[in-house]
């Protein structure tokens, strides 16, 4: 169909076969080689422009985008854009598509994010989630011809890459157009977890307030997942806040029932961890298994795609429990300890002693678990650059820059290259190390690698786009001579109510003193390597120097 389609758009294009034939002939290397190259460094000048003192990281940052832009398919029929997500052999998984176009969104690409997403609102309720949902309607999950997969979480992604892209562009007119489809959205699911919602004088059920029993990912198994819930609820809450902040009448209301929902899913998930089996770790030490779903209640049964691909770890990502909530610790030491190097559900690692920092940390397809930044919300720097680190060796093919799906063992690749939706993530993760939003907070180096600011370094990272409006962050490393500067131009379209700055001093020293256009800050607003700019940034409108002075000493 694709290929077919594809012929009939080019020959519309250029007229008959004859002339399909001849432009083919008449085009030359040396000529269409200076063009496209043209083309490309045009583009790639028009995003946020992300250069950090490794230029394997730099290539790769700079071939995702074209790895993104070449995989999309324009449909000659309906004129949308689908982005399959990987470059052959896959079409549109939704839930994948959506982590690209968050991804096209930071870099500032904002009409192809809206393109990608754009495919999922038109076919509303064209095909039912895979379950025990009692209607198709106003749920998100077709792409109508380019649909592939049967993942149930689907619907949960579209809502957030909805909202999303309207947070992160401001753009008012493409949330009114598209309010309409994210209410039934969300009244889809309200409509949905109430048939698991027993009557108010009878004893809880243990997936009380959930989604009906429905597929995870690749498993088309009806149970009740935990991370399709999450999911589920994070799709709600932002299509709320994104609602709250044009006034929609709506959004009280869906505030108010995505926290209903949160509220659920947490406590079916802690009734879920009570009534399982305690797991060893690798200290002697036992603490309770948090399953990946309801009615499971031990672990190393199960496959990695649901112990180890999509297990409960994935509610600190979509905001069901805080990152440093107990569930979220006793998940991370059963994974690093247990799940990552079984046989059952991992890379059948016995020498733990002696591999456990550079083969731990990932799952076989690493960039669908946000380890890197639920470690650095935790504040678990170290581990948080493990994780990075270990996706990026397990996952590359450096000669051409791109990503494999996953990899069975290491250094044996499988799925499709040219992955792009876990490229995009890893593009994601690789933008937060430098600027992270968390809720009202931007942060500001809070994971540098600290070889990145070793002497004469320099990062820069030029109109990244962020849920506050554009910014600009440079950082410059004179340590040898006891500086390390920032120059920060914040954004001001939306303020931020804290901005932090992390200075990571390869060494580890804190700063004795610092200077904000050469005033001195009070050392109350420094706190070890972290630095509270908040009252400098505010009503500037403009760049800031930053500089920190070390006692070498």
């Amino acid at each position: 169909f694709k290929q077919k389609t594809a012929y009939e758009m080019l020959r519309s294009l250029v007229g008959s076969e004859m002339c399909i034939r001849d432009r083919l002939q008449a085009a030359r290397f040396d000529e269409e080689m200076p063009r496209i190259l043209a083309y490309w460094k045009r583009r790639l000048d028009q995003g946020m422009r992300l250069e950090v003192p490794d230029p394997a990281v730099n290539h790769f940052y700079l071939a995702n985008l074209w790895h993104n832009v070449i995989t999309t398919d324009r449909d000659p029929e309906t004129g949308l854009y689908n982005q399959g997500v990987g470059t052959v052999r896959y079409a549109v998984f939704a839930n994948e598509t959506v982590m690209i176009a968050r991804s096209m969104d930071m870099r500032g690409e904002h009409v192809e994010a809206e393109r990608f997403i754009e495919p999922m609102i038109r076919y509303q309720g064209h095909e039912a989630l895979t379950g025990r949902f009692s209607t198709r309607e106003d749920a998100f999950h077709s792409a109508g011809e380019y649909t592939h997969g049967e993942y149930a979480m689907n619907h949960g992604f579209v809502l957030w890459g909805i909202a999303d892209h309207y947070l992160m562009t401001r753009d008012e007119a493409y949330l009114r157009r598209t309010a309409p489809a994210l209410v039934r959205g969300c009244d889809f699911l309200i409509r949905e977890r109430a048939s698991t919602m027993g009557p108010p004088n009878e004893p809880r059920r243990p997936e009380h307030g959930l989604a009906p029993a429905c597929s995870l990912e690749d498993v088309i198994e009806f149970q009740y997942w935990l991370a399709t819930n999450a999911y589920f609820h994070l799709g709600m809450k932002r299509a709320a806040q994104a609602l709250a902040a044009i006034g929609h009448p709506e959004a009280p209301r869906l505030t108010a029932e995505a926290e209903a929902y949160r509220r659920d899913v947490e406590i079916a998930t802690r009734e879920a961890a009570t009534r399982a089996a305690a797991v060893r770790l690798r200290d002697g030490l036992f603490v309770p298994y948090v399953p990946s779903r309801v009615h499971h209640w031990r672990h190393l049964t199960e496959g990695w795609i649901r112990e180890a691909l999509y297990p409960a770890l994935h509610l600190a990502t979509a905001e069901v429990v805080a990152p440093d909530d107990p569930l979220i610790t006793w998940m991370l030491d059963e994974l690093e300890d247990n799940i990552y190097f079984s046989w059952q559900s991992g890379y059948n690692i016995e020498d733990y002693e002696r591999t456990w920092f550079e083969r731990g940390g990932v799952t076989l397809q690493p960039c669908l678990v946000d380890s890197p930044t639920i470690y650095m919300a935790r504040e678990e720097i170290p581990a948080a650059l493990r994780a990075f680190w270990n996706t990026y060796a397990l996952s590359i093919f450096p000669d051409v820059q791109c990503f494999a799906e996953w990899a069975r063992r290491q250094g044996d690749p499988g799925g499709p290259l040219y992955k792009t939706s876990d490229e995009s993530r890893f593009v994601m993760w690789l933008r937060e190390l430098l600027i992270c939003e968390e809720g009202d907070t931007l942060w500001l180096g809070r994971a540098t690698p600290g070889e990145w600011l070793q002497d004469g370094k320099v990062i820069r990272v030029e109109r990244a786009v962020t849920k506050f409006g554009p910014m600009d962050l440079t950082l410059r490393s004179r340590v040898d001579s006891g500086w390390i500067t920032a120059t920060v131009r914040p954004p001001d379209r939306n303020p931020p109510a804290r901005v932090r700055l992390r200075l990571r001093h390869p060494h580890g020293y804190r700063p004795a003193r610092v200077f904000v256009d050469g005033v001195q800050l009070p050392a109350e607003r420094i706190c070890g390597q972290d630095i509270d700019l908040t009252p400098a940034i505010r009503g500037q409108g403009r760049a800031l120097e930053v500089r920190a002075a070390y006692d070498p000493r």
